[in-house]
């Protein structure tokens, strides 16, 4: 400890990083740096701390914020316990990130498969535009051609997206 803070020792990078992930992208969403590192502050302390906390975030590249709604999309899966019924054990979360509006698709699986089928569904109920970024956290590769009935233009932006 030191002022009542977790310190972190140099060699931790591996810590660091899961510390800045955590600090970036909690509960709270996809911070900017100054929220970021405020956040780490509160409780932990490493000689490098804002230095690696401003690489950190500006390696994720500009902020995808949309300016209507259904332009920007963000997904994720969360895993539950699985439910004996249905055997559902996975819940993908899709969120304009416009309006907030959050739609929760149960599944058995999270995979590329389902979660294009989620944004089928999507697209189906509330899209309208031409144009479409999806930002995802879910997936290390994700290959999804649209219905040729729906004429969009996809951007996929991985953040934290790990190898499985």
């Amino acid at each position: 400890m030191l002022d009542n803070k977790v310190w972190i020792p140099p060699t931790a990078v591996d810590l660091m990083e899961r510390i800045c992930v955590v600090g970036h992208a909690g509960s709270r969403g996809h911070r900017g740096q100054k929220a970021t590192l405020e956040s780490i502050k509160a409780w932990c302390w490493w000689e490098t701390l804002a230095k690696d906390v401003q690489t950190f975030v500006s390696s994720l590249g500009p902020a995808l914020h949309a300016t209507k709604p259904n332009e920007a999309l963000h997904f994720d899966y969360l895993s539950m316990p699985e439910d004996e019924d249905t055997q559902n054990k996975y819940i993908l979360v899709i969120k304009d990130d416009f309006s907030g509006f959050v739609e929760l698709i149960p599944g058995k699986a999270a995979d590329a498969e389902t979660c294009a089928q989620g944004q089928v569904e999507w697209f189906a109920r509330f899209w309208s535009g031409d144009y479409l970024g999806i930002r995802a956290k879910a997936f290390y590769t994700l290959r999804w051609e649209p219905p040729h009935r729906i004429k969009v233009a996809v951007d996929f932006i991985f953040e934290f997206a790990t190898q499985t």
